[in-house]
C-alpha cells in the first residue's frame, strides 16, 4: 500500500515490467493499493494531476517477487511515462540498494523524451537533508544520497531504510511541470557492520505529495519499514 499526501484529484497507474498498465484507485486519504501481479522484478507507480497550467507527476519504482517475466528494467525506465521525467540510469540491480554515502546514483532528466540539460533538482530526505543538484549537458545528474542516519545498530535488519525524494521543475510557455521520484535508501553496510549500539531515530511527519515530494509506502504495524509489501 502506498500513500499520496496532497493527492486529491490525482489519478494513478501501475506499470508492470511488461509495460502493461493497470489503472488504480486513489482513496480519499491518498491511499493507493497495488494489486499483486505475479511477475518478478521492478514495477512502477505513476500518479498524475493537472491543476490549471500545472501538471504534476509522481514516480516510484519498486520491486515485486513472482515468476520471471523475461523483461529488463531498462525497458521500464526507457518507456515514456510523462512529459517531464526523472529516470534512474540505471535502477539498482537485483539484491542491491541505494545507500547513504555512496556509491553515487545516476539519474537522467527527460523532457518530451529528450534529455534536459541544466535542470535544477532538489533532494529531500525523511532524515531532514535538503540538497540541490543540476543535470549536465546530457541531462544526467550524479547524486550521492546523504549519509544522514543519526545513529545505527549492528546488523542489516536493525536499520530500517529512510526515504528520499527528488524533485524537478520545468516551464514551457504558460505550462508548468513538476515531477518527483521517490524511493528508499539504506544505511551503508560499512556502518552497521562495525557499529555495536545506537538508536534509530525516526523523523515523524515526513509526508509525500505530488507537488511536494512524491509517493511513499504506507506501513502497517508491527512490520518494520520496508518489511511489508502493498
Amino acid at each position: 500500500l502506498f500513500r499520496l499526501s496532497s493527492g486529491k484529484g490525482a489519478s494513478a497507474q501501475l506499470w508492470k515490467p511488461t509495460l502493461e498498465r493497470l489503472d488504480l484507485v486513489v482513496g480519499p486519504d491518498g491511499d493507493v493499493k497495488v494489486p499483486p501481479t505475479g511477475i518478478d522484478y521492478y514495477h512502477l507507480l505513476v500518479a498524475k494531476r493537472d491543476r490549471g497550467a500545472l501538471r504534476e507527476t509522481a514516480l516510484r519504482y519498486f520491486h515485486r517477487y513472482g515468476r520471471p517475466g523475461g523483461h529488463s528494467p531498462a525497458e521500464l525506465t526507457a518507456a515514456k511515462k510523462a512529459r517531464l521525467e526523472i529516470v534512474p540510469a540505471p535502477l539498482p540491480r537485483e539484491h542491491q540498494q541505494y545507500l547513504g554515502g555512496g556509491p553515487s546514483a545516476r539519474f537522467t532528466i527527460r523532457y518530451a523524451g529528450v534529455p534536459l540539460a541544466d535542470a535544477d533538482i532538489t533532494l529531500t530526505t525523511s532524515n531532514g537533508t535538503v540538497a540541490s543538484f543540476q543535470s549536465d549537458r546530457n541531462g544526467t545528474a550524479q547524486v550521492t544520497l546523504p549519509d544522514d542516519f543519526k545513529q545505527v545498530k549492528a546488523g542489516r535488519g536493525r536499520n530500517p531504510p529512510a526515504e528520499f525524494v527528488m524533485r524537478v521543475k520545468h516551464q514551457e510557455g504558460a505550462q508548468r511541470y513538476v515531477t518527483t521520484l521517490s524511493g528508499a535508501y539504506h544505511v551503508n553496510p560499512s556502518h552497521w557492520q562495525s557499529t555495536t549500539e545506537g538508536v534509530w531515530i525516526v523523523i515523524a511527519g515526513f509526508v509525500t505529495g505530488l507537488a511536494a515530494v512524491g509517493v511513499r509506502r504506507r506501513h502497517h504495524a508491527p512490520d518494520a519499514k520496508g518489511g511489508r509489501r502493498g
